[in-house]
């Protein structure tokens, strides 16, 4: 979960996650094509990956001399185990999944920014918003707070769509306690508001277009009112990936910050390259959130999530961010 993104756009999570090797050779530290440093990356198949993947294809990890393996996994829970177990280097995350880890004692290190909404609050508009909270039509609610009671779909527990959907219904007055969270993946979300078996649910983009072409109404924009502006996607790796291949992962960021610029700076490529590899209509993504990629990993924006995470009560105590941000 944020616009928040463009990288809100999610095919189905219940697609099979496939392993896509993608090598690129090049000039860290000199090295040779077979001296290559491998770095095992896993994405949510957002489309705000567009940027990983053009950075890929002109050679701005190349540049770095990595080997990037690329693998599609349904959730970020998946990501944060498989760096935790040491079978992946760098997760696409975001910012509030990986501090819920953070407080359970998982060592995670923000390596790189992804997405999030533009930096100046006065830029910010929920047009940059992917995440949306849609109550069914025939439901009869237009307030987050009248979600008390009432069954709320997430993409899972404690995730990023949960708290930004509880800080939406603390803020209308509501009492998240009385909120019956229920988990779904996308197209079972949206299946479910057609069937009214359920009041509401937090969709991304395409799903949140499908939501309101069927009538559904879209009652607040969680994303844009938790994060206001900045960072919210992050590339996410482990203490111990650090600590083993700290130079490929320095090299990892400064290409992604490359990637980042670039498809900041084109927009109409990069939604190109996010239509091929979510099989996602071009037309349907240019419908949706505006992306916002950003070139800098500011702790304001981790600060703030945290501090908000800790009054809704999701966080023990408001983790030290500066340590948390490899730089």
């Amino acid at each position: 979960m944020k616009r928040r993104t463009f990288a809100a756009s999610m095919i189905a999570a219940t697609a099979a996650a496939s392993t896509v090797s993608i090598v690129a050779s090049g000039a860290m530290a000199q090295t040779r094509r077979d001296e290559l440093v491998k770095l095992r990356v896993q994405i949510l198949r957002f489309s705000s990956d567009a940027a990983l993947y053009l950075g890929v294809q002109h050679g701005f990890f190349k540049q770095e001399g990595i080997e990037l393996e690329i693998t599609p996994v349904p959730n970020p829970a998946a990501s944060i185990a498989a760096l935790q177990s040491g079978h992946c280097d760098v997760a696409y995350g975001a910012i509030v999944p990986s501090l819920t880890a953070i407080g359970n004692g998982i060592p995670l290190r923000f390596l790189a920014p992804a997405d999030g909404f533009p930096l100046r609050a006065e830029d910010s508009s929920e047009r940059y918003d992917g995440t949306s909270l849609f109550a069914a039509k025939d439901s009869g609610i237009t307030h987050p707070k009248e979600l008390e009671g009432e069954v709320v779909v997430v993409t899972s527990r404690k995730s990023q769509s949960e708290i930004t959907i509880a800080n939406a219904i603390k803020a209308d007055g509501g009492d998240v306690s009385k909120v019956k969270w229920v988990v779904l993946d996308q197209p079972s979300a949206l299946q479910a508001l057609n069937a009214g078996s359920v009041a509401a649910s937090a969709l991304y983009s395409p799903f949140s277009a499908m939501a309101r072409e069927n009538g559904h109404k879209q009652i607040a924009s969680p994303g844009f009112a938790f994060f206001e502006r900045g960072v919210v996607g992050v590339w996410i790796t482990s203490q111990g990936a650090l600590e083993s291949k700290k130079d490929a992962l320095l090299a990892f960021k400064r290409a992604m910050i490359k990637s980042n610029a670039y498809a900041a700076k084109n927009f109409d490529e990069a939604y190109d390259k996010a239509a091929e590899f979510t099989k996602i209509p071009k037309k349907t993504l240019t419908s949706g959130p505006l992306p916002v990629w950003l070139t800098d990993l500011q702790q304001e924006s981790v600060d703030r999530a945290a501090k908000k995470m800790f009054d809704l009560g999701y966080l023990s105590k408001i983790p030290k961010t500066g340590d948390l941000i490899v730089n």
